[in-house]
């Protein structure tokens, strides 16, 4: 299953999960496992550089992709919108509860 396949996924059924025990086990396993997985297989993202997690608010899932060098706190993230129809690339602090900043949007 590719990256974009992945997404989509978790797109498709992260709000359908609350219903659905087994459903809501393959979206946080998708959204924990697989898809930080599948960004670890692209060239440009090294282990030993970059650290990649799956989350989820209340609300919505994300994706962090951070420097393990930055000093800056700030983390690129996938993140889903809260009725599934959108995903954004968005500029997040990772220290603090510091509000997502829209960098880029794609669907």
């Amino acid at each position: 299953m590719s990256l974009r396949e992945r997404l989509l996924y978790v797109a498709e059924n992260f709000s359908a999960k609350e219903s659905d025990a087994l459903l809501s086990h393959e979206v946080d396993n998708m959204l924990t496992r697989r898809i930080p997985l599948s960004l670890y297989k692209l060239s440009e993202v090294n282990r030993e550089e970059f650290k990649i997690t799956g989350m989820q608010t209340a609300l919505f899932p994300y994706i962090n992709i951070v420097d393990k060098k930055s000093v800056t706190g700030l983390a690129i993230s996938y993140a889903l919108s809260e009725d599934g129809q959108r995903l954004y690339l968005v500029l997040k602090r990772e220290e603090e509860d510091a509000p997502m900043h829209t960098l880029s949007m794609g669907s």
